[in-house]
This record gives structure tokens, sequence and C-alpha cells, in this order.
């Protein structure tokens, strides 16, 4: 009797993890060769395809996170260019794309959309796992998982590698049908103008602006009084408001450019929000560290249009402009990259600031 019991408790063992087996090889073979190919090139899934299977060799690839996705559109600004702009990628990310760029045969040169925070690292800063899974036969995506700490043993096993993640692949491919008013361009997605949600936006940051300001005072004033909550809100916000870069992400950037003399990178200081800028405390050591890049290596171009001066009808929140702001930025970036692609910008110099709007308006 007890090993009849024995026996039904095993099978029913055995059917249920078989069953589990089963069912989770095809949901990996359902979103592997079905689902993915569906997905379009504005999801994260899409670009990276088509960054590691695709040469292009005419293409101008243009790198960064959303500020660069939302801002960056290609037909506007011609070149062949293409926008890789995911959300949350900040340097130790684009250098694995760098590196994925750089064994292609091209010439053609790189646009990185530079910020306050895109050397900034801290450890507590998450990669979007999900989006990297489906290309761990790249060696460089897997070299950066593994950097990271991102890797585990069951992301190369058919079946577990994409649990956990099934969700984020779900809403990339949803995500079109549940925001219908924006508008996609070759990667780039665009908000449209929405004066209501700025609003809301900017009152946020007003008071993230003001709370950062309060607990200085604190902290300078009375030290013994700042509690250690208190002092993890003022590090977040610092780091959130100010300009902050990692000498080690600095330095492998440099070497990526230093071993290849042969393509130019234009690092592309986006349009900011008077509101964000306002909030920056160090905004000059920002624009010093730029320049200086400039001077060390002949192969970077530096355009910083941080305070052009766009009105803030042209943003959807502190961060993002929308698409009006995208496509005058767009128009903008068009015009300097013909002059620097024929040589006609000034030659004492690689680091430019462009302050002016053109004489037309925008």
């Amino acid at each position: 009797m007890a090993r009849t019991q024995r026996f039904k408790i095993l099978k029913l063992f055995f059917v249920t993890l078989g069953s589990t087996l089963i069912l989770a090889l095809f949901l990996d073979f359902i979103f592997d060769k079905v689902f993915f190919p569906t997905l379009t090139e504005t999801s994260n899934i899409g670009k990276m395809k088509r960054m590691i299977e695709e040469s292009h060799p005419k293409e101008i690839p243009i790198y960064g996170s959303s500020i660069a996705r939302r801002s960056y559109i290609p037909d506007t600004i011609g070149f062949n260019t293409f926008n890789y702009g995911m959300a949350g990628n900040l340097y130790n990310a684009i250098h694995a794309y760098l590196q994925i760029e750089l064994e292609k045969e091209k010439s053609t040169p790189i646009i990185i959309d530079f910020d306050a925070h895109t050397f900034f690292y801290d450890e507590n800063l998450m990669l979007h796992r999900s989006s990297y899974v489906p290309f761990l036969q790249n060696q460089h995506i897997l070299n950066m998982l593994k950097d990271y700490d991102y890797y585990s043993w069951h992301l190369l096993i058919p079946g577990m590698r994409y649990y956990g993640s099934y969700s984020d692949y779900l809403r990339q491919g949803l995500k079109p049908f549940f925001e219908p008013g924006e508008l996609d361009n070759k990667g780039g997605v665009f908000f449209p103008s929405n004066p209501l949600v700025y609003a809301q936006f900017r009152r946020k940051r007003l008071e993230m602006q003001q709370r950062y300001e309060g607990l200085e005072f604190k902290k300078t004033e009375t030290p013994r009084l700042f509690t250690s909550e208190e002092n993890m809100v003022f590090d977040w916000l610092n780091a959130l408001l100010n300009f902050h870069n990692d000498s080690a992400q600095v330095a492998n950037f440099e070497k990526l450019v230093t071993d290849n003399p042969n393509r130019t990178f234009i690092l592309c200081y986006s349009p900011q929000n008077p509101i964000k800028l306002a909030g920056m405390r160090n905004k000059e050591e920002c624009q010093v560290f730029l320049k200086n890049l400039t001077e060390r290596h002949n192969n970077i171009i530096a355009l910083n249009y941080s305070e052009i001066g766009f009105p803030e009808s042209l943003y959807k929140d502190s961060g993002h402009m929308n698409v009006d702001g995208a496509r005058a930025y767009s128009a903008l970036l068009k015009r300097d990259l013909t002059r620097i692609l024929n040589d006609s910008f000034p030659a004492d110099s690689s680091y430019f600031e462009i302050r002016q709007l053109p004489s037309g308006g925008i």
C-alpha cells in the first residue's frame, strides 16, 4: 500500500515536472521564433537585433538614453542616421554598443547624446537585462552582463533564460497600442505636445530642487540634526540634479576613442529644459568636462546645445522634449552635421556651443 502511494506521488511529481518543462520550452520557442520577429525597430529587442545582426555600412548611429530616443528624428537629420536610444541607458550599456559598432567595416561618425549623467555610475543602477538575454551569443553583451553582475547561468538555458522577462517583452510589443498618440521614426519615438502633462512634471522638478536646497541648508547649518534618512534623500537628489561622472566609465570611453582614430565621435549635449539647468549646481563643470574631452582627442567633436534657450512649450517634461522640440533640435543638428561632414566648422576647436536660435525662428 505504501509502495503504491509512493509510486503515485512520484508519478505526479514527474508528470508535473514534465508538463512544466514542456510549457517553459513552448513559451521560449513562441517568444524567440514568433513574438520577437514581430517587434519593430522602436523596441529594445528590435534595436539590439539591428545593431548586432546587421551592418548598415553608411549608417550614422545615435546612442543614448530615453533623451536620445525622444530627441533625434532621423528623417529630419538625414545622413542615414538611426536612433538606437533606449530608456535608462548610460555609458555602462552604451560601451557594449560602441564595441559592436566599431567591429564593423565602417567610417561614418558616431553620435552619442550627452547629458549630465551619461558617464554616471552607481552599483544600484539597473541594466534592462531582458533587452540583452536573446543576444548573449554576442561576446560584448555577455561581458557587459558579467561585468555588472547581471549574468546568471540560467540565461543560457532555453526554457529558463526568459523567466522574469516575459512581462517586459509583452510591454514592448503592446506599447504602440497603448500609446497611439506617439510618433515614431527609425528607432525614435516622440511625445505629442501636452501642456497639462508638462505642468505636472515642471511642478515635480521644482519641488525636488526645493527639497534639495532645504536639505543642503540643514546639512550645512545643523549637521548634528541631519539624520541618516535625510542624508540618503540628499545623496539621491544630488545624484539626480547635478553633473556626475565615473572615472572608470570615462576611461573606458576614451580608450575606445583612442583605439579607433578612423571614427569620429560626436557628443551632442541636446537642448536642456531651463528648469533642469536652473537646478544644476555644477553646470559649468559639466561643460568643461565636455570641452576637455575634445582637447584630449582629435576624433571627438562636441556640440553643446544645452543653453540654446528652447521655450518650455517644446518639452514634455523637465528632461525630454516633445515632438515639436525634437523637430526643432533635429533640424539644428542637420545644419551642423552638414558643416561637420563638409569640414566647414572652424578648425581651431572641436567644441562648439550653440546658443542662438536660427534667425528664422524654430
